[in-house]
């Protein structure tokens, strides 16, 4: 995965006899592999049928791969959104098949980035469902949640309910926009002040 000028090997199947590599590949400048992203900015897969054919021409590439002992290799990038966020590969194909892993890689980035995206709703939509749009706290849903755990937990409880006093004459003296700015700094300050404590609002204010 590509973030901020470094790639870093997230995912690797080896195998077996295979010498997994993914602790040596963190942290990889991007410029390593600045023929990959030319090749992925034209739309096209990175194929090397032989490392000895970039040993002059992309010498950093070359050491980067001839440590984890890769001879030829084939690679698709991951788009998300027009932006390039990493790629996929396999190291040292069958050389009778390197020329068509291109199309086989293309439809696995499309899968996994599929799935990527299905994860990613679903955690927002389960983020929606339990905090309030404004201030980032825990919403009513997940204070009835809570509340059922706890009773079936039992043992003791504290509560402590907070009210915004005046917020109304703010609203109406200044705007909500400024209302909603004071709410926000009332839940910024309830959670740095009740460290460790479950906070939610319950209500308008």
């Amino acid at each position: 995965e590509f973030s901020e000028g470094l790639a870093n090997n997230t995912y690797e199947w080896c195998a077996e006899g295979i010498e997994p590599a993914i602790d040596l590949l963190q942290g990889i400048d991007l410029q390593t592999v600045a023929r990959w992203l030319d090749l992925f900015e034209q739309g096209e897969c990175v194929i090397l049928e032989d490392l000895e054919a970039i040993r002059e021409s992309s010498p950093e590439e070359y050491g980067l791969l001839v440590q984890q002992n890769i001879n030829s290799l084939a690679v698709a990038p991951l788009e998300q959104n027009g932006q390039i966020i990493g790629c996929i590969g396999i190291d040292n194909p069958p050389v009778d098949r390197i020329r068509h892993l291109g199309p086989l890689l293309r439809t696995l980035a499309y899968f996994y980035l599929m799935t990527v995206r299905r994860i990613g709703d679903e955690e927002k939509l389960r983020y929606l469902s339990f905090h309030d749009g404004l201030t980032g706290l825990y919403n009513r849903n997940r204070f009835a949640e809570d509340c059922s755990r706890l009773e079936e937990a039992g043992g003791p409880l504290g509560v402590l309910y907070v009210d915004v006093n005046g917020l109304k004459t703010i609203n109406d003296s200044f705007g909500h926009l400024k209302g909603d700015t004071v709410l926000r700094t009332c839940a910024r300050k309830m959670v740095e002040v009740l460290d460790g404590a479950e906070v939610y609002r319950l209500g308008g204010d």
